[in-house]
């Protein structure tokens, strides 16, 4: 379902206009089609590891760095 850009005053408004050339180049490019694969890192020093091995894309969530830092997840109330 298209949506209607955003007002050229936004800041979003670039990155509409990034997303919509990516989406129409791929559209002509029928390789372009495939899955990219979504390396999950938890720090720095693991998505430069990724990075440096030709990772295309890498996933970093709040709970991953806390666990990995704090060894606990987030917020913990007592």
């Amino acid at each position: 379902m298209p949506m209607d850009p955003p007002p050229k005053s936004a800041s979003s408004h670039s990155l509409y206009n990034l997303i919509a050339a990516n989406r129409k180049s791929n559209e002509e490019d029928s390789e372009a089609a495939s899955a990219v694969p979504l390396a999950g890192v938890h720090d720095a020093l693991s998505a430069k590891i990724f990075a440096q091995r030709g990772a295309p894309a890498l996933f970093l969530s709040g709970f991953g760095v806390s666990a990995s830092l704090l060894g606990v997840p987030g917020k913990i109330r007592n």
